[in-house]
């Protein structure tokens, strides 16, 4: 699972983003780093990210603005707050504002793991999701349409505009006929 999967680590302490680099890389993520907010929000503008670690307290933009900021961007995108200065309230407001996990530095490695395993393994189905909806508007493969109606071959040619509004269709046949 963790092959493909790219993390982002925002964070104004240094050593601290090297230590996450090495373990992260170690359990086997892409690693990519920010130094700040700003920076973090630079980065998920320019490529794609799965999961990003997020310090709260960083220089010119703190971890919970730029948050929100790409929360706009990507509200899907998931992100882990790190703290040294872990209180209930701002739990509880990163939470509320769409952190998908809180911890407190130090880090507890166990902690981590398991944070961005439950974040991440819903990941595939996400990804196969999409790939279904692009599969959805590729033109079907046309056999043979026999009908009376001169509008199916033409719905089956694009099905992606037939599905402009809700609509009941009966498929009729024999037991031994595709439907």
């Amino acid at each position: 699972m963790t092959k493909n999967v790219t993390i982002l680590i925002a964070d104004d302490d240094p050593s601290h983003r090297m230590m996450l680099n090495t373990l992260l890389t170690q359990w086997g993520y892409t690693v990519f780093e920010a130094h700040d907010g700003e920076m973090a929000i630079e980065k998920v503008r320019a490529q794609k990210f799965h999961l990003i670690l997020m310090d709260i307290r960083m220089p010119k933009m703190s971890g919970l603005d730029a948050m929100a900021v790409i929360k706009r961007i990507n509200p899907a995108l998931p992100i882990i707050i790190m703290t040294a200065y872990a209180s209930l309230e701002t739990a509880e407001n990163a939470l509320k504002n769409g952190a998908s996990a809180y911890l407190s530095k130090p880090i507890d490695f166990d902690h981590l793991r398991l944070a961005i395993t439950r974040t991440t393994k819903n990941l595939n189905p996400l990804e196969e999701t999409l790939q279904r909806q692009h599969t959805l508007t590729q033109p079907l493969i046309r056999h043979t349409a026999i009908t009376p109606n001169t509008m199916v071959p033409q719905f089956l040619d694009s099905p992606a505009q037939g599905i402009t509004h809700s609509t009941t269709a009966m498929l009729s046949g024999g037991s031994r006929t595709v439907k």
